[in-house]
């Protein structure tokens, strides 16, 4: 239990939360704020797969285009 919580205080300091403010969390909090990281971090690397897979496929004028679409 005691690795759990020091594992997932440091997820979340990781993800931009201070000590201060982890430590203030409930348990039910904290579960959700690591659930939601967890879906961001999904996300990023799923984004991130799928430009690899389109800059493979991509000359080099589409995969400028593609990055200019992303840093929107």
């Amino acid at each position: 239990m005691e690795e759990e919580l020091a594992q997932g205080v440091s997820y979340l300091i990781t993800r931009g939360h201070s000590l201060k403010e982890v430590l203030g969390y409930s348990f039910r909090q904290m579960n959700a704020f690591i659930e939601l990281a967890n879906k961001e971090e999904r996300k990023a690397q799923s984004a991130i797969v799928w430009c690899a897979r389109v800059a493979y496929h991509a000359d080099g004028k589409e995969y400028s285009n593609i990055i200019k679409e992303l840093d929107k």
